[in-house]
């Protein structure tokens, strides 16, 4: 059985942003790699989506100490910004 870090490059450390660091080596993204150039499932993308989704807002509130999410609001876009700041554009919906 090949080695399946020489078939998929993995980031360098300094090369992945702050928020992203403990996801590299993550279960997810171990199991993805092992689809190497195969399509994946759109299941599994997802669930990527959601599982980064998650620990950026976790790692939003541990290092800001605030909520960038709020109940009820649609999230248009989120971005950091050069200066670690996250900004965030929602929408409140009623339901």
């Amino acid at each position: 059985m090949q080695d399946i870090s020489k078939q998929i490059r993995v980031p360098e450390p300094e090369l992945v942003l702050t928020p992203f660091k403990e996801l590299v080596n993550s279960n997810l993204v171990n199991m993805m790699r092992k689809f190497n150039k195969n399509v994946l499932p759109l299941s599994i993308v997802g669930h990527l989506l959601n599982y980064v989704g998650n620990h950026l807002l976790s790692y939003a509130f541990q290092t800001q100490r605030k909520k960038i999410f709020y109940p009820r609001h649609k999230a248009l876009s989120v971005q950091l910004m050069a200066n670690g700041d996250i900004m965030t554009k929602v929408m409140k919906t009623d339901f």
